[in-house]
């Protein structure tokens, strides 16, 4: 577990590359104090300040990645439900849009997923299988 005095010590350093990566101050904030609640939660970080920093800079530059990818994944649906809505509006609302859409619901969590990312999403199927993983590892 990462000690106070550590933090204290990096915290110039962790916010000076937090917003050297961000593109708002706010969002270089909020990298910062997830990076730290990280760090104060981890039980495997180093102990020795010269192996810290490194280990905080790879929390924070990871951190910032899974946020990209979150935001570039829901800019990329919201995308979708727009043309699939914009599609609906433009069959006259027919029943097979809203057919179609009660089926999907229905499916099972895990097959809505992979069908989501391979097909709206267009992964590849091995891309898809390791989103799932992740996803089974974080619940």
């Amino acid at each position: 577990m990462a000690s106070l005095t550590q933090i204290e010590i990096l915290l110039p350093e962790l916010r000076a590359y937090s917003r050297s990566i961000c593109r708002s101050v706010d969002d270089a904030e909020d990298l910062v104090q997830d990076a730290i609640e990280r760090a104060l939660r981890a039980g495997n970080c180093p102990s020795k300040l010269q192996e810290f920093r490194p280990w905080m800079f790879r929390v924070i530059h990871n951190l910032n990645i899974d946020e990209l990818r979150k935001r570039r994944i829901r800019k990329e649906y919201s995308k979708y439900q727009e043309d699939l809505n914009q599609g609906s509006m433009q069959m006259g609302g027919t029943v097979q849009g809203v057919y179609l859409r009660m089926a999907f619901e229905k499916l099972p969590s895990e097959m809505r997923e992979i069908l989501f990312l391979v097909d709206i999403m267009g992964m590849k199927y091995k891309e898809a299988a390791g989103a799932g993983q992740i996803l089974e590892e974080c619940s």
